[in-house]
């Protein structure tokens, strides 16, 4: 039985590394982050420079032995991305083999194996992938904390004592890398002893703050002793104000805290878990509280069956309920992604399943495997149907063969486009402000760009020494949609508003070089900054 558990194992590993090469996407995604780490890692190559606590260090420094191996070669990059996820499943599979249901553990791997939305980080330099294995890792290492045996009053306590100590280092370990990667890793602490609290086991909550206290304060005596004192990150004071973007509207309330739950409690369960799971059309946008209600409703089930009769399910309903309700609380829903959920989709998926079979089996046992087998076979027919309207085997050969530009919307062409012109026309000192300045540097061979990503002033002059004072010479202006899917409905217009209060001084601030595109293609253009006298 061993062997044939195995066997099935491995082959679910093996559909997930097809599935993942199949839906391969070379293009650098339009979100930003991960251009941005690829940025940084570059900066540490170069210039030795720490990337900064936001958005968490390691992954950068992940990525810089490859791109020195390498360069920047996206499909390399990429691949590790694709290696990260099948090396989680491995860890998934090897920790839980021994603890839950096969019939739950393959369903849950066969349904991560063939998903498009979880798969799509198999191919994208965010750091997901490498999150979601420091997780299971951590999973792996709460669990076997656990397993170790109290102490007993005998000649070999002290033995065990020091056995549980070194077992206790390991997810303390975790928990550290976790938090290097992403900010919200630290809360795995929590998790854990949220966990252990359950279990009765206050001794092994002490152990793992002490450790993770050491790993940490190891941490960041490494980083000041070989970069100095950090910049502290803006990034929790964003997360405080009502709109991360615009601090004049103050700081959040209680109620709006309490709003917040409410409102990505419908946008990530009603909306995205359903699209993830192939309930939804992929590109539906409509929220649902009863079906909120409803999943909540059926998590709450698995954690209390869990709680009953298998630690490991209780385990999963912890931190995938405290990481998730921590997202919920911290981040103003306008932010809106899926992928904020994807690191905790397959231990929320086997606590719903575990709440459902035990509702079925409370409603008609001797069917309830059955009734099962059939809720998984059509999740999966749903989800399927999302995975094979995504693959496209023509966009990937053709950026394989190096149309890097091919697959992107008109308004991302036109700028990429520009971005390529930039790196190979302009002259070496030219500095071009633009809004998504890591993308621009990655199409224009590594050429530097200034970002513009806000309005701090409506004083013209003001706005123009900021471009002047940091060696500005040209401004790049897109047509960058809004709304991604929703062609003329908006454009991302930060530079434009920065440049409108300019030029309502100085019209001819702007000379024009090149336009890429035309007014009825989203264009974007290249113009020279001028020096003008004040």
């Amino acid at each position: 039985m061993s062997r044939y558990r195995t066997i099935i194992a491995y082959t679910l590993v093996g559909i997930t590394a097809i599935f993942g090469l199949l839906l391969f996407n070379m293009r650098v995604d339009e979100g930003g982050d991960d251009s941005t780490y690829i940025c940084r890692a570059l900066d540490f190559i170069a210039e030795g420079r720490y990337t900064g606590d936001y958005q968490g260090a390691l992954y950068p420094l992940f990525l810089a032995p490859f791109v020195v191996m390498f360069g920047v070669n996206m499909f390399v990059l990429k691949l590790t991305s694709l290696l990260l996820i099948v090396g989680g499943q491995i860890v998934w599979y090897e920790t839980l083999k021994n603890r839950v249901s096969l019939g739950l553990l393959f369903s849950v791997m066969g349904l991560l194996s063939i998903n498009s939305w979880y798969l799509f980080y198999a191919s994208q330099t965010y750091s997901e992938a490498l999150f979601i294995l420091l997780e299971y890792a951590f999973m792996w290492g709460v669990l076997r904390l656990d397993d170790m045996p109290v102490d007993k009053k005998d000649n070999k306590a002290e033995l065990r004592r020091v056995k549980i100590w070194k077992w206790a280092l390991l997810p303390s370990i975790f928990i550290t890398l976790a938090f290097i990667t992403r900010t919200v890793g630290i809360a795995f602490l929590i998790v854990a002893i949220a966990y252990f609290l359950f279990r009765g086991k206050w001794q092994r909550c002490i152990m793992l703050l002490c450790g993770t206290a050491v790993c940490v304060g190891l941490w960041t005596g490494i980083r000041t002793a070989v970069w100095g004192e950090v910049k502290k990150s803006d990034q929790l004071s964003m997360l405080m104000q009502k709109h991360p973007y615009q601090a004049e509207d103050g700081k959040e309330t209680f109620s709006g805290y309490c709003n917040r739950v409410v409102e990505n409690s419908k946008l990530y369960v009603s909306k995205h878990l359903m699209r993830i799971c192939g309930y939804k059309d992929k590109e539906a946008r409509t929220t649902s509280g009863i079906v909120t209600w409803l999943v909540y409703v059926l998590f709450g089930f698995g954690a209390y069956f869990g709680y009953r009769k298998n630690r490991t399910i209780l385990f999963m309903a912890i931190c995938s309920g405290m990481m998730l309700g921590a997202t919920f609380v911290i981040l103003q829903a306008l932010w809106d992604q899926h992928r904020l959920i994807i690191p905790y989709l397959a231990m929320a998926l086997m606590v719903l399943l575990y709440g459902l079979y035990h509702i079925f089996k409370m409603i008609y046992a001797k069917k309830s495997k059955v009734m099962m087998l059939v809720v998984v076979l059509i999740t999966s027919l749903c989800m399927m149907k999302h995975t094979f309207e995504r693959i496209d085997l023509v966009e990937l050969r053709k950026n394989l063969k190096g149309d890097t530009l091919y697959g992107y919307t008109p308004d991302w062409y036109n700028y990429l486009a520009m971005c390529e012109w930039i790196g190979e026309n302009l002259p070496e000192d030219a500095y071009v402000a633009c809004r998504k300045p890591n993308m621009a540097r990655l199409y224009a061979n590594g050429k530097k760009f200034y970002g513009v990503y806000n309005l701090p002033t409506e004083d013209p002059d003001k706005l123009l020494d900021m471009l002047y004072d940091r060696g500005v010479t040209h401004v790049a202006i897109a047509s960058l949609r809004r709304d991604p899917l929703v062609p003329g409905a908006g454009v991302i217009n930060t530079v434009h508003r920065y440049m409108y209060y300019i030029m309502q001084k100085y019209p001819d601030i702007l000379e024009p070089v090149k336009v890429f595109g035309n007014n009825n293609n989203e264009p974007s253009a290249v113009y020279v900054l001028k020096k003008i006298e004040r």
